[in-house]
């Protein structure tokens, strides 16, 4: 009978064939099961539209500050 020398590579893609393959999920569905986050995400909202005066005031006199608020995620892109 031959024997096989399994090197390091063969040996991780052979048991990478075996178990459950986990995809990260959206944030948005991680989100929507949780109460916590929906708490929190709800309480973000509401602080984003108490400084919606001081948002568009920064949206008009300084695009660079609002093009990294956009970026991050912290207002819409669409905020009026």
């Amino acid at each position: 009978m031959a024997r096989y020398k399994l090197s390091e590579f063969n040996f991780d893609k052979f048991w990478s064939f075996f178990g459950k393959k986990n995809k990260p999920k959206p944030i948005d569905y991680v989100i929507a099961n949780d109460p916590e986050l929906k708490r929190l995400d709800a309480e973000l909202q509401d602080l984003a539209t108490g400084f919606k005066p001081h948002l568009l005031k920064v949206k008009k006199e300084d695009p660079k500050i609002w093009d990294l608020l956009v970026k991050g995620g912290l207002v819409p892109k669409d905020y009026k």
